[in-house]
């Protein structure tokens, strides 16, 4: 699925599924396959794929599950049972999986808070959790990755450029508590986001200040 292809994908998971030779070939293209529609929104078309793994999962795989789950439920527009299945999904990974898997668990709660309209608690409580926990560094900062995306979708249309300078401080030194900053941080005023704004909708340079 790096290309995009999400519907190829399910065509060709699907052909490959038929000549699948044992069962764990089968459980990981059943979540690649129940991953690609949910990629194309289609949470029905998942469910299938979904209940042929919860038939036979182990407790490695459980997280990736409910991970997938709670895709489905946001989809679906049931933010609760999304926030619950993305907790269980972090509870998993950090028990059976790897980095990867926590972070996708990460991932999918940064998306429920974003949904909610909270992402900006739902940032500051992660950070302060994963501090309180002992898990600095480089777990936190891949909190921040996923938030920052979030972040950029939010600063682009709904209005929280007015006092995201404040916010971008107030994060900043929370993070530099959890010492979850990777480098230098130079916070840039809000007007001069303002002013870059305008700059490029008419096409000009910024000058230097």
């Amino acid at each position: 699925m790096i290309s995009g292809d999400t519907a190829g994908a399910v065509k060709a998971f699907g052909s490959a599924l038929e000549a699948a030779g044992s069962p764990d070939a089968l459980v990981r293209l059943r979540r690649k396959i129940a991953g690609a529609w949910l990629m194309q929104h289609g949470a029905d078309n998942a469910e299938p794929h979904l209940a042929a793994r919860e038939a036979d999962v182990g407790s490695g795989r459980a997280g990736r599950l409910a991970c997938l789950r709670a895709n489905q439920a946001w989809e679906r527009g049931d933010l609760d049972a999304a926030e619950q299945f993305a907790g269980e999904a972090r509870v998993l990974a950090q028990t059976h999986g790897d980095l990867d898997d926590v972070a996708a668990a990460q991932e999918a709660l940064a998306v429920v808070s974003h949904l909610r309209g909270d992402w900006r608690q739902g940032l500051e409580l992660e950070i302060e959790r994963l501090a309180a926990e002992g898990e600095g560094g480089a777990q936190v900062a891949r909190v921040f990755d996923i938030h920052h995306c979030i972040g950029q979708y939010h600063l682009y249309g709904d209005g929280l450029a007015d006092n995201v300078e404040d916010y971008a401080r107030r994060t900043l030194a929370l993070a530099e508590r959890a010492r979850a900053v990777r480098r230098s941080v130079r916070l840039v005023p809000a007007r001069r986001v303002v002013a870059a704004a305008s700059a490029l909708g008419r096409g000009r340079r910024l000058s230097p200040s």
